[in-house]
């Protein structure tokens, strides 16, 4: 990577020149090289969130770590976790999963609840997912990523809709 595109901005504060005058890009991401050499990008750095669960401290989530543990059930393809607003905890995970293709919609439910199994039996109650949706596709970038602050304005949105429907 050289710069990010259209950002002048952010591509000055991430770059770094070495002891040796080659500038790199400093992007917080993180990833790994598998034997063949092949390069892997898992998530970023600053990909979290602090979150105020009750009679507990502050907690830190890592909305990649959620993917992962949602990601290793069998029947899910992908998912995105993002920070939704909370009136109590300041910000709860809310999270999107879209299944493989061979999963019929009578079997949802029962996905949900496996899903959910899972995430209680590895996350800490402040990294609980609030919510946890199945969707039929999951909206990208040109790049063919997942477009995450698609799904925080989203996460968002819904958050004023409870309240508006709350009446607060």
């Amino acid at each position: 990577m050289q710069r990010y595109n259209n950002e002048p901005e952010k591509t000055e504060e991430v770059k770094y020149t070495d002891e040796n005058g080659i500038t790199w890009i400093r992007t917080d991401s993180y990833g790994f090289v598998d034997s063949d050499g092949f390069v892997y990008m898992c998530g970023r750095e600053r990909d979290f969130f602090i979150t105020y669960p009750a009679g507990s401290p502050p907690k830190k989530v890592y909305v990649d770590y959620i993917e992962k543990i949602i990601n290793s059930c069998e029947e899910v393809f992908e998912s995105v976790a993002v920070k939704k607003p909370d009136d109590e905890a300041d910000y709860v995970p809310r999270v999107y999963v879209t299944l493989k293709k061979d999963i019929p919609e009578e079997k949802y439910e029962e996905v949900l609840e496996k899903i959910k199994l899972k995430c209680q039996a590895s996350l800490d109650a402040g990294a609980m997912p609030q919510k946890i949706e199945i969707v039929k596709t999951l909206k990208t970038k040109p790049s063919m990523k997942v477009d995450k602050q698609y799904y925080i304005e989203l996460a968002q949105s819904e958050y004023e809709h409870e309240k508006k429907v709350k009446g607060l």
